[in-house]
């Protein structure tokens, strides 16, 4: 973000585009032992989506938008392609996978429409891997843009040493 304008490449740097682009930094530059997981909340139609595509670019992210008939197998399956990796058959081994190359190269992965994760009950497939990466900073900082009722069931949904995690409204 070089230019103070207002404008990068085209997109108007908008409140909710930076408290995005904050909130992965603050998760990012986090010390160690704090939590690695966060949650950018908000209603409908506030950009949340095109603040995570934003923050990826910035943060040279991995990033997935869920879809509301996704499976665990589907979702693994979904972040491995964008990992560049070529799925195993399980969902244990997919999660491995996935969590290896997320410790290894300490990238963000941002996991879109979050609430589809608390619906399809994914959340703890998220967890595993952030678990499995060692959480260690950076290696799984995941900003789920989300609205505000999932937005809590992810934060219940953690274990309670997580709950300090940054979870930032969309305004």
């Amino acid at each position: 973000m070089t230019e103070n304008n207002g404008h990068h490449n085209g997109i108007a740097l908008l409140r909710n585009v930076m408290s995005m682009v904050t909130l992965v930094q603050r998760v990012v530059d986090r010390r160690p032992n704090l939590p690695g997981m966060a949650c950018y909340f908000g209603p409908s139609g506030y950009g949340k989506s095109s603040a995570a595509t934003y923050a990826a670019n910035v943060f040279d992210a991995y990033q997935v938008q869920i879809q509301s008939t996704w499976t665990k197998k589907t979702l693994c399956q979904a972040i491995l392609r964008d990992l560049g990796i070529e799925p195993e058959r399980q969902v244990a081994d997919m999660v491995t996978q996935i969590a290896a190359e997320i410790g290894s190269t300490r990238r963000p992965l941002l996991i879109d429409e979050a609430d589809y994760l608390v619906e399809r009950d994914l959340v703890q497939i998220v967890r595993d891997i952030y678990e499995a990466s060692d959480g260690s900073p950076p290696a799984m900082p995941s900003a789920l843009p989300c609205c505000p009722a999932s937005a809590r069931s992810v934060s219940a949904a953690r274990p309670k040493r997580w709950r300090r995690a940054a979870n930032m409204p969309c305004r």
